[in-house]
């Protein structure tokens, strides 16, 4: 008893004033009417705005919570002869509460008009700050009520000093709510006086905010930082230079986003080859970005840790128990114990997504049942989607090799029996697409969802589908998937910053957005049956067309090509080469083009993704300028100046098709060889040669670097060039190749240099 006693005596000590009771008073009536000023403003002039009424309703609920709360502040007056009556409490708590139903009134108000103008919620600043607010209000209210009345001061003195702290921060976020508000496009009834009001009662709002700070014990440290900046000035002055200091804040605020909104305009024919799906669209840290990312650290990241790791270990132990004595390859599905096993699994993945922002995730559409759509197909923008489509489907995924050893997914996936694929081995494609069908035929599987793209995009375009969900000739239910932003985008490509980082990116969002559509069952007629690849881009131009989005023939390969160029120090956009249309046209493997990006960055020594006229002759070291000169016309399809990627890969295929016939070949690799070793060049016979055609074709032999050369065709660096590394270097190096296009052989003869040289 003696110690509640004690405690109740702590708690209601009294703390000086910062401001004398005139000064007090004056502030009181300027919030008080900046407040009711608004109000009256809004509504007088809202029959002519043409606004919504659940707006009006929004912008009323929460200007009444302000007041409400306001005044539930200036209620507790420390030192004041009436506070041992407990009568400012009682009044601090009825005002609390007519602040918090105020505060549910207009909340609510925005969200059914969000919801009836189809609009998505809190992608806006203002949104997303006055979402904390309330978030923040509600934990307040929830801390002083135990406090009070459920654990009492001797159970839960901590509660205390944390309702207080709450309350700070809330009435900073008043300000900066407020504040933000500006920036909406309104219309143009109330540029004048509500934009004044508003600023008005941002102002008044940070004179409040500072006014309860002075009043809380832990705020002496900055009001002995404010003391060693004005050490002469009275409690007053050094008041009102912490309210100048944050008022004078609220002036960024009011500047205007300059970020839009994303949004994917579906680009001309022309544009679709400036189209990269590779690359991530995330902004450059703003000051609203970095304002999110240090109330991340300190708050956000903490607390959704300490709510993530007991749910993941949760997952984990449940999706083990399901696998225990279980064969990994085996072909049937799970039954009994171990497949009620999986339904907490996907309630923790829905729960997982909750405590990482995604509050809300907009759905349209139904999925449909296994005996309608027994292979779902979905676009990939990062493991959100299939976390999501876990909890909602319960699905057999069909993953890469690697998925095994994510974190969190590995687990899951070899709980839900995933069909596992390496896109690098042939024989192991069609292994997965025999067993899609399979599973797929009888009825005693679960769905089957198929990543058609076979890797991560952007969501810009969608890449070629994949033909595998589409071989066993069965209907399928398209679902696409967006993640709306504005400063962070979440996908999961190679030009992504890392995992970690993305993780703690994805932590510090305060609302995280995703939509799912889940579209009509898709059957084939009789072509598309016959025709996997048309059933296939029949479904994915039906998933373009929901997205708004276009389609390009860009496939996994291109995003191989592209986590190359990263490594090579290239920028992402200048891999960009289409390598389906590469590869149909002038029948080009991976690995020819991978290796074509090795000398393309070689060439490129300043890294900044083409290649200009010096760098091509310093590289190529060609003695004549005139063949220099023609040599790089050749490659600059565009004539900019400059050779990018594309144009060098398009100039190497061009005179691949004009390389000498293999029988031409073989007699200049004869002339070549060292007459000690038959079917090999050395080191001494190239030179001899090579001095030769330089003489005949440009009448001198100097400033080339014939023993580089011989370096790099001598791939295995045993002193000999074989005729295999000869037809590589050929077919891969411009110079080089160029020579032998302008050289004629005769069998039996010798070689001369073509007659229009």
């Amino acid at each position: 008893m003696a110690d509640k006693e004690a405690l109740l005596r702590t708690n209601d000590q009294e703390i000086p004033r910062s401001f004398s009771p005139t000064w007090e008073l004056l502030l009181r009536v300027l919030v008080n009417a900046s407040i009711l000023t608004i109000c009256i403003i809004v509504w007088w002039r809202a029959k002519d705005s043409g606004l919504p009424d659940l707006f009006l309703i929004h912008v009323i609920g929460m200007l009444l919570f302000i007041l409400f709360s306001a005044n539930a502040v200036f209620a507790l007056q420390h030192g004041h002869p009436a506070l041992r009556n407990g009568a400012p409490k009682i009044l601090h708590i009825l005002l609390n509460s007519m602040s918090v139903l105020a505060l549910i009134v207009g909340f609510t108000a925005i969200v059914l008009n969000k919801n009836k103008m189809h609009k998505p919620h809190f992608t806006s600043n203002h949104a997303k700050v006055g979402l904390t607010t309330i978030i923040l209000t509600f934990l307040a209210a929830l801390g002083a009520y135990f406090f009070k009345y459920a654990l009492g001061p001797p159970k839960g003195p901590w509660l205390f000093p944390i309702h207080v702290v709450l309350g700070y921060i809330i009435t900073i976020l008043w300000h900066i709510t407020v504040a933000l508000g500006v920036t909406y496009p309104l219309p143009k009834t109330f540029t004048g006086e509500y934009e004044w009001t508003i600023k008005l009662i941002a102002v008044c709002l940070g004179i409040s905010a500072f006014i309860f700070t002075a009043r809380i014990e832990w705020s002496r440290i900055a009001g002995r930082i404010h003391a060693m900046i004005f050490p002469h000035a009275k409690e007053e002055l050094q008041s009102l230079g912490q309210c100048c200091i944050f008022v004078s804040g609220t002036l960024l605020f009011h500047m205007p986003s300059k970020t839009p909104v994303t949004e994917f305009v579906r680009p001309s024919e022309d544009g679709l080859r400036n189209v990269n799906p590779f690359v991530n669209g995330t902004t450059e840290a703003s000051g609203y970005e970095i304002f999110k990312m240090v109330i991340g650290i300190f708050i956000l990241l903490p607390l959704r840790a300490l709510l993530l790791i007991p749910l993941i270990l949760l997952m984990v132990m449940f999706a083990k128990m399901s696998i225990l004595g279980f064969p990994l390859d085996a072909n049937q599905p799970m039954t009994g114990f171990r497949k009620k096993l999986q339904l907490p699994c996907r309630i923790i993945c829905r729960m997982i997504l909750f405590v990482c922002g995604f509050y809300w995730i907009s759905t349209s559409g139904r999925l449909a049942r296994r005996t309608a759509a027994p292979i779902l197909v979905c676009n990939h923008r990062s493991f959100i989607e299939m976390i999501y489509l876990t909890y909602a489907a319960g699905p057999i995924f069909v993953a890469k090799e690697e998925t095994k050893n994510v974190f969190l997914l590995g687990s899951l996936s070899i709980a839900f029996q995933c069909i596992f694929v390496q896109r690098s081995e042939n024989a192991s494609k069609a292994q997965v697409q025999e067993a899609i069908k399979r599973r797929s035929e009888y009825a005693n599987w679960p769905q089957v969802l198929v990543f058609p793209e076979s890797t991560i995009t952007n969501g810009k375009a969608l890449i070629t589908f994949k033909k595998g969900a589409f071989t066993p000739g069965c209907a399928v239910q398209p679902i696409v998937v967006d993640f709306p932003y504005k400063h962070f985008d979440i996908s999961w490509v190679p030009s992504a910053p890392s995992t970690r980082m993305l993780m703690f990116r994805l932590m510090c969002q305060f609302v995280n957005h995703m939509k799912v559509q889940y579209l009509p069952v898709q059957r084939p007629n009789d072509e598309e049956s016959a025709d996997p690849s048309l059933w296939a881009e029949n479904v994915r131009n039906l998933c373009a067309r929901t997205l708004d989005i276009p389609t390009t023939d860009h496939t996994f390969e291109d995003m191989v090509l592209i986590t190359q160029a990263i490594k090579r120090q290239m920028p992402n956009d200048s891999v960009n080469v289409f390598f389906n249309t590469l590869r149909t046209a002038h029948k080009l493997e991976l690995k020819s083009v991978q290796h074509m990006m090795d000398e393309f960055a070689r060439m490129d020594k300043d890294h900044n993704g083409t290649i200009d006229r010096e760098e091509f002759k310093d590289f190529l070291a060609i003695p004549s300028n005139t063949l220099s000169d023609e040599l790089f016309n050749t490659f600059d399809i565009d004539g900019n100046g400059t050779i990018d990627f594309r144009e060098f890969v398009l100039g190497l295929c061009l005179m691949s098709n004009n390389i000498p016939t293999k029988e031409k070949l073989e007699t200049v690799f004869d002339l070549f060889s060292d007459p000690k070793h038959p079917k090999c060049i050395s080191e001494d016979s190239f030179g001899k040669a090579m001095r030769q055609l330089l003489l005949l074709t440009f009448r001198e032999s100097k400033n080339i670097h014939i023993q580089q050369t011989f370096i790099a065709i001598d791939k295995n660096q045993d002193g000999f060039i074989s005729f295999e590394e000869f037809i590589d270097y050929v077919t891969t190096n411009p110079a080089f190749c160029y020579y032998l296009i302008n050289l004629d052989v005769d069998i039996g003869v010798g070689l001369r240099v073509s007659t229009h040289f």
